[in-house]
């Protein structure tokens, strides 16, 4: 969803939509633990996007976020699993 021209009010329903969701579909769970929901929403219209994060986070939303770096090298997060959340062989 990156380059969408999303806003503030978009971008908030829609994590807001999956962290809330009636089922508790996301994170889902798969053989090897949870699985993440991948979401890429860079270059939309949102100002503040941190803040924002930071107050999804909270109560009553509880959105949980990984804004870890893909790396070349080492364990990194994917769309499978969250490196920072469940460390490999840690």
């Amino acid at each position: 969803l990156s380059h969408n021209q999303i806003r503030q009010r978009g971008f908030v329903a829609l994590l807001v939509a999956l962290a809330k969701h009636p089922l508790g579909t996301y994170p889902r769970e798969v053989a090897c633990g949870e699985c993440p929901c991948w979401l890429r929403l860079e270059h939309n219209r949102v100002a503040d996007v941190d803040g924002l994060l930071a107050s999804l986070a909270r109560d009553p939303v509880g959105l949980r976020t990984c804004l870890a770096p893909r790396s070349r090298s080492g364990p990194s997060c994917t769309s499978y699993h969250c490196s920072v959340a469940d460390p490999i062989g840690g």
